[in-house]
């Protein structure tokens, strides 16, 4: 909703809006390996991972919740700023849960179909979560009304709305770290005991390494172009499905169920195409796939 909601909503110039979000995206890129690398090296009585599980949710529902709710008469520039500032703070917050988070499912066990038995688990909540937040947020917060029947456009829905996705996150996140932190401790000390606890390799040098491997580099571009798409409809759905498709509200919403529901069956067969086929085939297959379908409803339109 970010991008639509400056644009559309506060009045924010377009171009302002993506410099905004490109130069946090480009901190975003810097910051992501320091916290990995500062991950691996963290040595607690809570592990690696989880203390970051633990301070990050907080702050990160501090900043969703400022972000939807800009103060009036700020103009363009202070606009542009306090967008900047907000979306740079809340994707730190998100990357000091998100990456040891992510590393911490390799973590769980050291069975390869257990990991991608967590991962798929992984995606299938992460997109309940998405679908329960869709369906709260356009069946209360932005649902159509005689004044707004674009419920979307209405200005006053978006700061319940981001404090309820706060409040949500942290709770979520909060049970998650609580719930496997028994199980990540036993296999800290597990290799500890096996003298394979930490992790001391520069940060530089475990990069180049990364990429002198083929493997990783074609993994690499195959997410690369994922997360590129991912990020465009992420930025744009909201437009395009208002502006362009002219979809209602209650249309807007079931485009974004669908396409939510499509993630979770897909996670259902992840262990099962990891099982029969290559991984490296199976995941650079699915994401051309997944751009070829995204593409082809707007593509067939404009050819008549």
């Amino acid at each position: 909703f970010l991008f639509f909601y400056y644009v559309q909503v506060i009045g924010l110039q377009g171009s302002l809006v993506g410099l905004a979000l490109l130069i946090a995206l480009l901190f975003d890129g810097i910051s992501d390996p320091l916290i990995g690398q500062l991950s691996d090296r963290t040595n607690t009585r809570l592990g690696r991972r989880h203390p970051y599980l633990y301070l990050a949710p907080l702050p990160l529902a501090f900043a969703l919740y400022m972000l939807f709710d800009p103060p009036a008469g700020l103009g363009q520039w202070g606009t542009f700023f306090w967008l900047l500032g907000f979306t740079a703070f809340c994707r730190l917050m998100q990357s000091v849960y998100f990456i040891p988070h992510m590393a911490l499912g390799a973590e769980l066990s050291t069975d390869f179909r257990e990991r991608i038995s967590v991962s798929g688990y992984r995606n299938i909540f992460a997109f309940a979560g998405r679908l329960l937040v869709l369906g709260i947020a356009f069946s209360i917060f932005l649902h159509a009304t005689p004044d707004y029947p674009q419920g979307q456009l209405n200005k006053a829905a978006y700061p319940p709305l981001a404090l309820t996705c706060g409040a949500i996150a942290l709770i979520v996140i909060l049970v998650s770290a609580a719930t496997t932190q028994k199980r990540a401790l036993q296999y800290y000390s597990r290799m500890q005991s096996q003298g394979r606890g930490q992790i001391h390799e520069p940060m530089l040098r475990n990069l180049v390494n990364a990429f002198r491997l083929r493997t990783f580099a074609i993994f690499f571009v195959a997410i690369l172009i994922s997360y590129v798409l991912g990020g465009v409809q992420a930025a744009l759905a909201v437009h395009v499905n208002t502006f362009y498709w002219k979809l209602p509200t209650w249309g807007i919403q079931w485009v974004f169920l669908g396409a939510a529901s499509g993630f979770m069956l897909g996670s259902l067969f992840a262990r099962a195409l990891a099982d029969r086929f290559d991984k490296r085939t199976a995941y650079v297959a699915s994401v051309v796939l997944s751009v070829t379908l995204n593409v082809a409803p707007i593509g067939l339109r404009e050819a008549g």
